[in-house]
């Protein structure tokens, strides 16, 4: 695998990944209302943490990772 692939796979995958996050958005928030009129904690709980995580990738892990690669890839001039 080159150097860089991972990095350039993950610019790839982006909107596909973000496409699938919509898909999670309103999945775990549709789980959320539903556990709040159950009076369900876990699957609040759940959807909860499933929209922090599903936002952290969007938001922080996958730019960050881009960026990181594309930083390395400049210093090494390609």
């Amino acid at each position: 695998m080159p150097e860089f692939a991972k990095t350039v796979s993950h610019r790839a995958a982006m909107p596909g990944m973000l496409a699938e996050h919509r898909d999670i958005h309103a999945a775990a928030k549709q789980r959320r209302e539903t556990g709040i009129a159950a009076g369900n904690d876990a699957a609040v709980a759940f959807a909860e943490r499933l929209i922090t995580h599903a936002r952290q990738e969007e938001e922080v892990l996958y730019p960050a990772a881009i960026l990181v690669g594309d930083v390395l890839r400049m210093r090494k001039g390609g």
